[in-house]
Order: structure tokens, then sequence, then C-alpha cells
């Protein structure tokens, strides 16, 4: 059973051409280079980790034992877990979903933060720059705009000065 185990080390064998060893980092990219090269060895990929390549008759056995495996299906044993729980739900059916929750649970599913609910005035960068010790750059100015530019930015930067001390 040609399998992707680590051999010599990192390095793990190619199931289409056993010479090739492959670091593990690069084994996609040469599968599918090395699968177009041989066309007449038929490989079935495991539906848990697509670089695993592997010969029809072995393909129950490697789906039962591969260590992929558990990734995937702890993965769906959560989420089932939280649809039955009523915190989470399928992705497809998320939207409907959420409107016929009561809000204790809604308030689970989205947390704690609703940014949708808060009364904030939006971000204004300019502003932000204007009130604190900010250092601003004159651009697409020309000289004589520029030198009244610093000019205000110093008085600026004096008058945030007076306001620290």
């Amino acid at each position: 059973m040609a399998k992707n185990v680590p051999l010599y080390g990192e390095m793990l064998q190619c199931p289409y051409e056993l010479s090739h060893l492959i670091r593990p980092e690069r084994m996609q990219l040469h599968l599918i280079k090395c699968e177009k090269q041989h066309k007449n060895i038929k490989l079935l990929k495991c539906m848990f980790n697509f670089s695993h390549h592997i010969k029809p008759e072995d393909y129950a056995e490697h789906l039962r034992i591969c260590d992929d495996r558990r990734l995937v299906e702890t993965t769906r044993y959560v989420q089932e877990g939280e649809v039955a729980r009523g915190i989470g739900k399928t992705s497809s059916t998320i939207g409907a979903a959420t409107n016929e929750m009561d809000p204790q649970t809604k308030q689970a599913f989205w947390g704690e933060e609703n940014w949708d609910d808060m009364n904030e005035a939006p971000y204004n960068p300019e502003k932000h720059c204007l009130e604190n010790k900010i250092i601003r750059k004159a651009r697409l100015l020309t000289k004589a705009e520029k030198r009244e530019f610093y000019k205000t930015e110093a008085l600026r930067h004096d008058e945030l000065a007076k306001r620290t001390a």
C-alpha cells in the first residue's frame, strides 16, 4: 500500500513514482504534476486529505485509518453539537435561523459584542489627528501652501503641548 508516510527523515514517497522523495510542504504540487505524467496509473484521492492518493483496492482501509479523518470528524461533531444546543447553525441556514432565535440564544450565537446596537459617532481620522499630537505631512500642495500648513501644524502642536502640561 503506497501511502504518504515519512521516509528518510522528513521526506515523503510519491505514490505514482516510488523513487520520488518529496518534502511534505511540496507534496501537493508534486502530486498534481506526477498525476499528469502517469495517466495510466489510477489512484483515488482521500476525502480527508487530497495529498493522499491511494490504490482503489486499499481505499476503504485507508479511509478507516487515515490520520486526517480525526480533524474532519472532530470539526463535524463540534458543529453538530452546537446545532443540537441551539448555539450554532449550518452555514446554509444561518441567516434564517438567527431571526427565529430568542434573544438569549442569539447573544450566545453572536457573542456579547454587537456593533449595530452602539450609538457611537463614526470614527473620523481627520478629527483624531487634529486633537492628538500626530505629525501630519503636507501632500499635493504648492510651496506657499506647504509653508502655511507647517506653520499651522507648529501652532497646533504648541497648543496640544500646553494642554497636556
